[in-house]
């Protein structure tokens, strides 16, 4: 597992909480949040040289803490650390008195949770302080995965591998704007150009074409990669937040995926690629 030993996966939150919050509200929240998603106690090994999720529970023991204003930096930036995949827990919480208020420091690996999985864990902590049930997973972590593997069996998997094999079938690499002349890459610094851009005029042309705005942007994004890299042919990659499946939309867990983009700009009118564009991005977010 690449860089396991390093804090670039972590997902820290700090919650400030109001005046007459106790410690044993927050603990109490936070453990039954957890009982609530049990894959936040999941650990990942190798199993006969395969990366694997490793089923477990986990018992947490929160003890509260005291630090005064001139600590609380410190203490904050100490918290943030590596996690031991395989012993877990994937998670760690500190409930923490400063000048009179309650703090929650957590952090949550990304292995075990996403964008929508903080936010999940934040409203169901909440939820269960205010005395309110924790609803519970429409389906499990579990039963999504199993579900995952039992899908490479029928035939829609088959369509979308098919659908992906053709998209990439000259993929040789990703497709990389080049270094400055006599420079390299990763002695490069980044920059950044802020365009003024008419959404009502982009709204108005991608209607007219019967596309999204968002194909518009990706096609000019081809094009100016394309520019660029001195290529017609380019190869992308972007993220979906993998929760199209509405049983899932309270499961805590990582469901992010990459989607591979491809695009070949050949010889044809703005309209027509940009339409193209938009098909191909509408068929690659089916598949």
């Amino acid at each position: 597992l690449r860089n396991a030993d390093t804090t670039l996966y972590n997902i820290p939150v700090a919650l400030e909480f109001p005046e007459g919050t106790t410690a044993d509200s927050i603990i109490n929240g936070i453990k039954a949040t957890i009982a609530a998603h049990p894959s936040m106690s999941f650990t990942f090994d190798s199993v006969e040289g395969i990366p694997s999720q490793i089923v477990k529970t986990t018992e947490y023991n929160i003890v509260p803490k005291k630090v005064n204003a001139d600590e609380w930096e410190q203490f904050k930036q100490d918290f943030i650390k590596p996690f031991d995949l395989k012993e877990g827990p994937l998670a760690r919480f500190e409930v923490v008195e400063c000048e009179g208020k309650m703090h929650l420091l957590a952090d949550i690996h990304h292995l075990v949770a996403d964008g929508m999985s903080i936010d999940l864990f934040i409203n169901d902590l909440l939820a269960s302080m205010e005395g309110k049930e924790i609803e519970a997973e429409g389906m499990s972590y579990i039963a999504y995965a199993l579900q995952q593997k039992a899908n490479e069996a029928t035939p829609a998997f088959a369509h979308s591998k098919a659908f992906f094999a053709e998209q990439l079938k000259d993929f040789q690499t990703s497709t990389e704007i080049p270094a400055d002349k006599n420079g390299e890459a990763a002695d490069g610094n980044l920059a950044g150009v802020t365009v003024p851009v008419d959404f009502d005029a982009v709204n108005t042309y991608a209607t007219r074409l019967g596309v999204t705005p968002a194909a518009v942007f990706l096609a000019a994004t081809y094009y100016t990669v394309a520019r660029f890299t001195n290529s017609k042919q380019v190869y992308l990659g972007t993220i979906s937040n993998g929760r199209s499946n509405l049983d899932i939309s309270n499961t805590m867990g990582m469901f992010v995926g990459t989607l591979p983009l491809a695009s070949l700009i050949a010889d044809q009118t703005v309209d027509d690629y940009v339409k193209q564009c938009g098909d191909n991005f509408a068929q690659t977010l089916e598949n």
